[in-house]
């Protein structure tokens, strides 16, 4: 049944949104707690693939400390998302109501979560990762509109908005520390 959902909504994501009719979160959370954990544990085990280049010139002990440690990292990374996830979508749903949307929590954490799978599925993958984050934003501009009634327009700005001022901010702070580091004052 995952799978299948999986595949809907990569593959027909309009269809799979113009007909969803959950009810509650418990549906969505087992999905988000299913797709989250082959996600941490497909890129711990990565992360521990490309790592193990540098345990291979440390002795037996100490590598397999530090794959204890990446495994750990990545299972309590896990569990830290399935109680975070609710502070995020609660962010998230008071800002697309400031857009004009007026449906239950319920219904934003289904959208949020359903649209955030090809994250889940191939954000673990290098390079890949980077393009089902967009894919995601996609699915989250084609979802608002079935989910919340807002406008393609509200959706676009409510979706892109908040990552064009984190990227302004992040551009900013690397440029205060740039001209800090340069300028021979010292850094924050």
């Amino acid at each position: 049944m995952i799978i299948d959902k999986v595949k809907q909504i990569i593959s027909n994501p309009t269809g799979f949104f113009e007909s969803l009719s959950e009810n509650g979160i418990k549906d969505c959370y087992v999905y988000f707690l299913l797709v989250s954990l082959v996600y941490a544990v497909l890129g711990t085990i990565l992360s521990v693939a490309f790592r193990s280049f540098g345990f291979a010139v440390l002795p037996a002990d100490e590598a397999a400390l530090g794959v204890g440690i990446a495994f750990a990292s990545g299972i309590g990374s896990w569990i830290a998302g399935l109680v975070f996830i609710f502070v995020g979508i609660a962010i998230w749903h008071v800002w697309l109501m400031i857009f004009g949307a007026r449906v239950p929590f319920e219904k934003t954490m289904q959208t949020s979560i359903y649209a955030a799978t090809p994250f889940y599925v191939f954000g673990w993958i290098p390079i890949l990762g980077v393009l089902a984050g967009i894919w995601t934003m996609v699915l989250n501009i084609i979802a608002l509109p079935k989910t919340h009634g807002l406008s393609t327009t509200k959706s676009v700005i409510a979706v892109l908005l908040p990552s064009v001022l984190i990227v302004m901010f992040a551009v900013t702070l690397i440029a205060l520390i740039a001209g800090a580091a340069f300028s021979g004052l010292p850094a924050f």
